[in-house]
């Protein structure tokens, strides 16, 4: 049988500006009994000013770090607005950016690093440049070794690449074999709840009527597709966005995409209470994984943005990582994973 290994993104467990540390939200994770960590780069850049050392040594430093905590480290993110510029110039100036993120990741030794669907203006945009931007920074990827894989991920207001569907066909076009889907459960439920009711915040239970939902999960567990086309899956709910915010986190822009400024400010735990059809879509991946080789590997892990996590509270790490620990077997009890798969502290 295939293996789900627990992982949480460190932005989860606390931001730096309020002084969660990198370090910090690591050892709480392990704490926690997570198997890895998603390493924002954010998170990384912090961590190397607060000790005024290069980006590179912060990275040699986690890894150290990692390997005391017998930890991994799962990703490194996001590497926005990256493809398909029309602009070379502005692209060749992303490349160079591009390039120090593989090194960072090489020395992270994080067998992913994730690329979301570019947010640029339409017409600062072309669809072959996307195709021709992602081959070429795989193929530098693949020099690595070991590889490192490309996890191409959609999200709910993407400028060309809003569902699962449509990268998968730009995965398809790429055939390349260190390219891969991350599925985000708040992209991929809020985009298809928002299309059908165009309200913020969704209807309750709309999720079980929805009908383009339970066709694009349907789809999803369709045996033909290749379940290591979705190794990386990302486990959060939505809320409505709130009236007021803690004092150091930043107001969002009021020209901004709803669906972003929900994404930022109000990304709960998947919680029995919670909004977005989270369970199913896991039962539908699931479904998939299920069919791979006893020998494969996937990552289930858990990305939320919460006020929470912008209090200056010395316990809001290793309180955010018990709820995510809680939230993780919430969502792997209901969809039947096997029980050796849970979380169990400091495991």
């Amino acid at each position: 049988m295939p293996v789900i290994k627990s992982a949480i993104s460190s932005l989860s467990l606390g931001r730096a500006e309020v002084g969660h540390s990198l370090p910090t939200k690591l050892r709480s994770a392990r704490a926690a009994g997570f198997h890895g960590v998603e390493i924002s780069f954010f998170c990384l850049s912090e961590f190397s000013k607060l000790f005024g050392i290069t980006l590179k040594e912060a990275a040699r430093q986690t890894r150290v770090l990692l390997d005391e905590l017998d930890l991994e480290a799962v990703s490194l993110s996001p590497l926005m607005n990256f493809e398909g510029q029309i602009d070379r110039a502005a692209h060749a100036e992303r490349l160079n950016e591009g390039k120090l993120w593989l090194e960072l990741c090489h020395l992270l030794r994080a067998p992913f690093l994730q690329i979301p669907g570019t947010m640029l203006p339409l017409d600062k945009l072309s669809d072959d440049l996307i195709i021709t931007d992602l081959a070429e920074f795989a193929e530098l990827a693949s020099k690595f070794e070991p590889s490192i894989q490309i996890a191409f991920e959609f999200t709910s207001w993407s400028t060309k690449v809003n569902t699962w569907q449509q990268t998968l066909e730009i995965v398809r076009k790429l055939q390349i074999s260190n390219v891969s889907i991350c599925l985000d459960t708040f992209h991929m439920g809020t985009y298809l709840l928002h299309k059908h009711s165009q309200q913020i915040p969704l209807p309750p239970g709309l999720s079980t009527r929805d009908e383009s939902v339970t066709d694009s999960l349907a789809k999803l567990s369709n045996s033909q597709l290749d379940p290591h086309c979705f190794p990386l899956y990302q486990l959060t709910d939505a809320g409505p966005i709130l009236a007021s915010l803690p004092p150091r986190q930043p107001t969002q822009d009021p020209q901004a995409p709803l669906l972003q400024t929900m994404s930022r400010t109000n990304r709960p735990f998947a919680s029995p209470d919670g909004l977005l059809p989270i369970i199913e879509i896991s039962k539908a991946l699931w479904a998939l994984q299920s069919k791979a080789p006893a020998d494969s590997v996937f990552w289930w892990s858990i990305e939320t943005f919460m006020a929470r996590a912008w209090y200056e509270d010395a316990s809001v790490p290793e309180e955010l990582a018990k709820q995510a620990r809680e939230s993780w077997n919430y969502v792997a009890l209901e969809v039947g994973l096997p029980l050796e798969f849970c979380i169990r502290p400091g495991v």
